[in-house]
C-alpha cells in the first residue's frame, strides 16, 4: 500500500507553467574566460499560464534637429558668394533667383578689392529671373550685381510677376553693372522691380569709376530707383564714364538719381 502511494506521489512541477520556462542561455563570454559547466545565464521570472507579456513601447523618436544656417549674418542675409561663368559666345545660360539675401559689404577696403554678392563673367549671355524679394550687398570696389566684361549681355527678368532685387554696390563699383575701372557691356531689364545704389564714382546701373554703361530697360520692369554714391550717373557710365546707349520703352517705369549737386557741383546725369 505504501509503495501504492509513493508511485502515486506528484511529480516535481511538469503543469503547463513548466511549458513556459524558457531555454537556458550561455553568458557571454569575457576575453580569456572559459565557460565553465553549469554557467548559465540568469532565466525570467517564472510567468503564469494566464498571464501575456505587455508589449514594450518604443519611445518617440526625436524631432528632426533645426538646419544649420551657414555663414550667416543675420536678418536673413548669408556671406556666401554666386559666380555664374558662361564662356561660350552667342549662347544664353539661365538661372533663378529666389529669396536670396548676401552681403559682403565689409570685405575688402582702400586699395582691395572685397567680394562681389554676384558676379557674372564669360563670352556668352546670362538671364537671370527674379523670384520673390531679393538683394545684394557687395564690398569696395565691387559692383552689387556685377558684371565686368563687354561681351555677353545680362538680362534681369521677371516672368512670374513677383521679383524684385535690391543691389548696392561698394565705393567704386555700380549698384548693377561694373565695378572699379570696368565697364558693363550691355544690361537688359525687362521685368521686376529693382532698386540699384552704387558707391562714390560708380553709376546705379551702368558702369563702374571709370567704366561706361550701356542699359536698355523694358517691357514691364519697374526701376524704382537707380542712384550713385556720388559722382556717378543714375543710369549710365561711372565717374568720367560714357553712358552712349540708354534705352528706355514700353511699359517700363524709371526713377533715376545723378550725382549730389551739393557735393563740388556734382559729377553724374540721372541718365
Amino acid at each position: 500500500h505504501r509503495a501504492a502511494q509513493q508511485a502515486q506521489a506528484p511529480q516535481p512541477h511538469q503543469g503547463a507553467d513548466a511549458l513556459l520556462q524558457p531555454p537556458s542561455v550561455p553568458l557571454p563570454l569575457q576575453d580569456g574566460q572559459d565557460l565553465l559547466p553549469g554557467d548559465r545565464a540568469h532565466q525570467p521570472p517564472h510567468q503564469a499560464p494566464d498571464q501575456q507579456a505587455q508589449p514594450q513601447q518604443a519611445a518617440p523618436a526625436a524631432a528632426p534637429a533645426a538646419p544649420t544656417l551657414v555663414n550667416g549674418k543675420g536678418n536673413g542675409f548669408f556671406g556666401n558668394t554666386i559666380t555664374v561663368i558662361n564662356k561660350v559666345d552667342n549662347t544664353v545660360l539661365n538661372l533663378t533667383l529666389r529669396d536670396v539675401k548676401i552681403d559682403v559689404s565689409n570685405t575688402g577696403w582702400e586699395n582691395h578689392a572685397g567680394k562681389a554678392a554676384l558676379s557674372v563673367q564669360g563670352e556668352g549671355n546670362v538671364e537671370i529671373e527674379l523670384d520673390g524679394k531679393n538683394e545684394l550687398k557687395s564690398g569696395y570696389y565691387r559692383a552689387g550685381l556685377e558684371k565686368n566684361t563687354s561681351e555677353g549681355t545680362l538680362t534681369l527678368k521677371d516672368d512670374n510677376k513677383d521679383g524684385s532685387l535690391k543691389a548696392t554696390g561698394g565705393a567704386n563699383g555700380a549698384g548693377i553693372g561694373g565695378g572699379s575701372g570696368g565697364s558693363s557691356g550691355t544690361i537688359t531689364i525687362s521685368g521686376g522691380t529693382v532698386n540699384a545704389t552704387g558707391g562714390d564714382y560708380g553709376a546705379g546701373i551702368g558702369g563702374g569709376y571709370l567704366g561706361d554703361g550701356n542699359v536698355n530697360i523694358s517691357g514691364n520692369a519697374t526701376i524704382e530707383n537707380a542712384e550713385t554714391g556720388s559722382y556717378g550717373a543714375g543710369i549710365g557710365g561711372g565717374y568720367k564714364g560714357s553712358g552712349s546707349d540708354v534705352t528706355i520703352s514700353k511699359d517700363s517705369r524709371v526713377e533715376a538719381t545723378g550725382g549730389d549737386p551739393c557735393l563740388l557741383g556734382g559729377y553724374g546725369a540721372a541718365i
